[in-house]
């Protein structure tokens, strides 16, 4: 084996490399699943109001949407509502209706009036997280948004600092005690 490849600097460029790569994989998975429709990705993130899709889902959830190239009687899909104004609604596909889809909620009793197209529903429900549409919701408030950003950034610099020093300190050689022979 050559020398410079068995080299601590070689080994510790090898594990940078490494660490570098896996990094660049977790980001591209992360933006794969996660990135939000506002940023090309394929994501919808909704806060939950009303009490429409109870039990399933609840007044504070975070219900997490992925767009589809298609959708099917019995999925829980996301659409902006033309007759309520646009406003953004998750309810349950229960039929198609000359090739539009018919929805309506979990805890409603009549249909909702819109005919949805394949093209005019924003994602399928993936992922539920309860309550936390309303920590967010109350992040979203300059308050408690300001001391998190303030928290977050100085995490980042005292933690950098630290890692800084730690790399700064020179290689200590053991210490073998004295032998007397």
């Amino acid at each position: 084996r050559p020398a410079e490849l068995s080299s601590p600097m070689a080994s510790r460029w090898t594990r940078r490399a490494l660490g570098a790569f896996v990094m660049v994989a977790v980001i591209a998975a992360a933006w794969w699943f996660l990135a939000p429709t506002q940023l090309g990705g394929k994501t919808g993130y909704v806060v939950v109001r009303g009490s429409s899709m109870q039990p399933l889902l609840e007044q504070g959830d975070l219900a997490i949407t992925r767009a589809r190239q298609s959708y099917d009687v019995d999925d829980v899909v996301l659409f902006e509502s033309d007759t309520l104004g646009g406003a953004h609604v998750l309810h349950r596909v229960v039929g198609v209706e000359n090739g539009r889809f018919v929805t309506r909620g979990d805890n409603r009793t009549t249909d909702d009036p819109d005919r949805l197209t394949d093209q005019a529903v924003l994602g399928n429900l993936w992922l539920t997280i309860p309550t936390a549409g309303t920590w967010l919701s109350w992040l979203g408030q300059p308050l408690p948004l300001a001391a998190f950003l303030f928290a977050l950034v100085f995490c980042v610099l005292a933690g950098g600092r630290e890692a800084s020093k730690r790399r700064a300190r020179p290689n200590a050689q053991p210490v073998h005690p004295a032998r007397d022979d």
